[in-house]
């Protein structure tokens, strides 16, 4: 990978979810997750990429896909978790990864099975739980204040 044309265009992009979606019986919160996270893909943000040489290559990470239909108490508990590892604070701040403020959260759309979406069924209602949930690992929405437009 190291040695590819495309290297400067190259995110790591893993998806996470908790037990309703995964089926974990364990390792799905605390300590358990977050060594799992790090084990799997959170090195990457600190120590990078490398090669048997040493040559190294810290790649930008992006969650692509993660979400909850927040019904479940582990559900929640995981995702209470996955907000600190993303955020690398308290005991999630392992000092084996860096913060990770770029995600994709799954889904808006009603009709994921698994996780359900932002909005209800009708399609135009917000799941408010699901938005203050994001508003702990970064999202700004418009309500929250005025927005700068950037030059």
């Amino acid at each position: 990978l190291l040695q590819k044309p495309y290297l400067n265009q190259v995110v790591i992009s893993p998806h996470v979810y908790p037990p309703s979606v995964t089926g974990a019986s364990s390792n799905y919160s605390g300590p358990g997750l977050w060594n799992r996270l790090s084990a799997s893909f959170g090195y990457l943000t600190q120590q990078g990429y490398c090669t048997g040489t040493g040559a190294c290559k810290v790649f930008p990470v992006a969650i692509g896909e993660f979400g909850s239909r927040f019904t479940e108490s582990r559900d929640i508990e995981s995702m209470r978790d996955i907000a600190a590892y993303l955020n690398n604070t308290g005991a999630a701040a392992d000092g084996k990864h860096q913060a990770i403020p770029h995600w994709f959260y799954w889904s808006w759309n009603a009709n994921s099975g698994d996780t359900g979406g932002i909005v209800t069924d009708n399609w135009r209602d917000i799941i408010w739980q699901k938005v203050d949930y994001l508003t702990t690992i970064g999202l700004r929405p418009w309500y929250s204040g005025p927005v700068q437009p950037q030059t």
